[in-house]
């Protein structure tokens, strides 16, 4: 039995950007070749990069192909919007110039890593020992997938690892506590969805100085620092303990000095008054 439509359609994501339309040909002789028309219906965006034969209804855009022969049993998109959705519609056209049932296929192309954009993501330091950052809501069409969480990591300029911190989808502020006064830290921001991991966002951020603590070469030194991330200060204050021990063991050794030639001067005195 001849037919005058496609059947056995189908439409499959090849990849992130890619979608491929197949069906069966038809065959009848009265079928001249076949029109296919793609539609995004998700809403999230204009393709502005596809060829545009037909217009642009509603922010939706339509592209329409037209294959002048019955043999094609394929058509590949390129250049799609990541985790898009769209409807193709095929149907074949007569010699005559009428077409025959239209076909509608719901088609979806694959997840992607997010796009690491629209953040504003920003960090400041609020207290010696805490910084906060705060970040925009990534818009969906950007995650490019199913959303799973943000991770935020921060580390501190003179460490050679992170800390990482993984949040929620909702979160849209973080406060980072437990760190050093009056330091600078490294701190980044990415997103996380079905296909992986974005690019990071960065915003470097310093603690506050804290007026109650003292350097060691400092007037009045307050609370010292013993341990190896304080290093200099550890050495300063050796260097003046040191200094210190050898002062007073000048003047231990002056003073030892002294009283020993003020007993000799008075053994002297003694010997010349019983001569």
């Amino acid at each position: 039995m001849r037919t005058v439509d496609p059947t056995s359609l189908a439409c499959t994501a090849i990849n992130s950007t890619t979608l491929q339309v197949t069906w069966t040909q038809a065959s009848s002789g009265t079928v001249a070749g076949y029109h296919l028309d793609i539609e995004r219906v998700d809403g999230l965006k204009v393709e502005f990069g596809l060829p545009i034969q037909n217009c642009i209804i509603f922010h939706f855009q339509f592209q329409s192909i037209v294959l002048n022969d019955i043999t094609y049993e394929t058509y590949t998109y390129y250049g799609l919007g990541k985790f898009a959705t769209y409807n193709v519609t095929v149907h074949s056209y007569y010699n005559s110039g009428a077409h025959g049932t239209d076909y509608v296929l719901s088609c979806q192309t694959s997840s992607d890593i997010p796009d690491a954009s629209n953040f504003n993501f920003s960090c400041k330091g609020i207290s010696t020992s805490e910084i906060e950052c705060d970040w925009n809501a990534l818009d969906t069409v950007y995650w490019n997938g199913n959303p799973i969480a943000y991770q935020l990591r921060y580390l501190r300029y003179t460490n050679d690892y992170y800390t990482d911190v993984n949040l929620s989808t909702s979160t849209l502020t973080y406060i980072i506590s437990g760190l050093y006064f009056d330091t600078w830290y490294v701190i980044q921001l990415q997103t996380v969805n079905d296909a992986g991991y974005s690019p990071f966002t960065s915003s470097p951020a310093k603690t506050l100085e804290n007026k109650t603590r003292y350097f060691c070469y400092e007037t009045i030194p307050g609370t010292l620092e013993w341990s190896w991330e304080e290093m200099p200060c550890t050495v300063y204050v050796g260097i003046i303990l040191v200094f210190m021990f050898l002062t007073l063991l000048f003047m231990l050794i002056c003073c030892c000095m002294c009283c020993c030639k003020g007993k000799n001067e008075t053994k002297n005195n003694v010997s010349v008054n019983v001569l």
